[in-house]
């Protein structure tokens, strides 16, 4: 049996920057239509800062200045933006695995068609992770609450903190048996189950790799927030959209990128 390989990380990041780029105008405008049912929150949050600028200083005091309609509309609105960040980040995969760029309103269409399928795939990949996390924490919340007199009293403590990391090794393994579920299940290829046993089929023999490569992209996340807030100071807001569209639109290519790898592998 040959032995599987993916590309360097260096390749995988060019290829995704690539992708991106050749979408670049689809994916700006499917990662900003999450922010349409935001709007709904416009009229709870001029209510707030109007209530602060009052000086109510407690939930009650914040909760006399908020009607009933804005606190319906913000409800609204919180579901909404659910909804369409769902279908947008359906929208999103369905353009990156595509042969051609679909444009905004076909994406949106696609990933409307296919939500339901989509959000019952990202709750069965969650469940997975979840279950195979039970027993590490079971384990931390036992150590700390039934063994920790004798832990502390024996310098044992540190055993039982190795041993929670062990128990929930299994967790990173299990996510990246699933983590390009979503991939199939926005092209229509499969969702549920089927598209759990796709990803999983195409990792096995290579987890070690793909969660490297996961865990590589998760630096990059974290190295790049720290540079933005280092480069741009006192601008959280510039910031946070700068973050948002690069991690959301390139992190999608990234995954794109690599699952495209390990159907080629």
């Amino acid at each position: 049996m040959a032995i599987r390989t993916l590309p360097h990380l260096s390749t995988l990041l060019r290829d995704a920057f690539r992708l991106a780029w050749s979408h670049v105008g689809t994916l700006i405008a499917l990662a900003t239509v999450p922010f349409v049912p935001l709007l709904l929150f416009s009229p709870f949050i001029v209510q707030v800062l109007l209530a602060v600028n009052q000086g109510a200083a407690s939930l009650g005091a914040i909760v006399f200045y908020v009607s009933s309609w804005t606190a319906v509309l913000a409800l609204l609105g919180l579901l909404l933006g659910f909804v369409v960040s769902v279908v947008s980040t359906a929208g999103i995969f369905f353009t990156l695995a595509g042969t051609s760029d679909p444009g905004p309103r076909a994406a949106l269409r696609t990933g409307m068609e296919r939500w339901i399928a989509f959000v019952w795939t990202w709750l069965l990949s969650v469940f997975a992770v979840a279950l195979s996390l039970l027993p590490g924490m079971l384990f931390f919340w036992w150590a700390r609450i039934g063994l920790q007199p004798v832990l502390e009293g024996s310098g044992l403590s540190l055993f039982a903190l190795i041993v929670a990391l062990l128990l929930v090794l299994p967790a990173f393994i299990v996510a990246s048996w699933y983590a390009f579920s979503l991939i199939p299940a926005a092209r229509g290829d499969a969702w549920g189950s089927d598209a759990l046993r796709i990803s999983h089929r195409l990792v096995a023999g290579v987890t070690g790799q793909v969660f490297g490569l996961l865990f590589a992209w998760f630096l990059f996340e974290l190295l790049f927030s720290i540079l933005l807030n280092a480069f741009f100071p006192g601008l959280p807001l510039f910031t946070g959209f700068v973050y948002y569209y690069t991690t959301t639109i390139l992190g999608s290519a990234y995954l794109v990128v690599i699952y495209q790898a390990l159907r080629r592998a």
